[in-house]
């Protein structure tokens, strides 16, 4: 996902769309004293990634700029691995 222009809120609206991934955890965080999501999610099929592909991950808003976002994914059957 090219994040460089688009709002933190789009960005977090983009990631959770129900077309193309189920949403596992979405819990708001803190990160550095900023408003962050942590999120995991597990893909339809109807995108890009293979259906069942899980990604875990953060987007975090930054007081200018773009939010980062931050994620690691599995294919189907994996687990994620270095979620910390």
């Amino acid at each position: 996902m090219d994040v460089a222009q688009q709002p933190f809120d789009d960005v977090v609206a983009g990631l959770i769309d129900r077309r193309f991934a189920e949403t596992e955890i979405r819990e708001q965080v803190t990160i550095g004293g900023k408003r962050a999501f942590r999120l995991q999610l597990v893909s339809t099929g109807e995108g890009l990634e293979d259906k069942g592909t899980t990604t875990y991950g953060y987007v975090i808003r930054r007081a200018a700029g773009p939010p980062v976002l931050v994620t690691t994914s599995a294919p189907p059957g994996d687990r994620i691995r270095h979620r910390d």
